[in-house]
């Protein structure tokens, strides 16, 4: 069972980055000399390929994948974990993988995604 479909999940991945466009170009315009690629990742600030990542068995994952002139959207469903996709197998145990024990912090569900990885074997 699905817990999200490929247009929900493309039609949030489109809002969000139109949001996140937008809170940047209002921040560029209220301070003309900051240089934001100083501040933000550069998926903030220009377009990219995107990637949602729904698994059938556990899982939703947004890979932002690489440079392009204007912003796409690719959602693919697959078989396995999305850990087991966008992130290498780093503890075999259920416990955190990076601890945090800091006051008012909460992390969860987080899926950090670093370099292109080709999918194709992994369904």
């Amino acid at each position: 069972m699905l817990i999200v479909n490929k247009n929900t999940l493309k039609s949030f991945i489109k809002a969000y980055w139109d949001k996140v466009y937008e809170l940047t170009s209002q921040i560029k315009r209220m301070y003309s000399t900051i240089r934001l690629e100083l501040i933000f990742p550069h998926f903030m600030l220009k377009p990219f390929h995107i990637r949602g990542i729904i698994s059938h068995k556990h899982g939703v994952a947004i890979e932002v994948i690489k440079p392009s002139n204007e912003i796409t959207i690719e959602v693919i469903e697959v078989n396995k974990d999305v850990e087991e996709i966008v992130l290498p197998r780093l503890s075999s145990s259920n416990k955190p993988v990076f601890p945090v024990e800091e006051s008012f912090i909460v992390m969860e569900n987080l899926n950090i995604i670093s370099a292109y990885k080709r999918l194709e074997n992994m369904e």
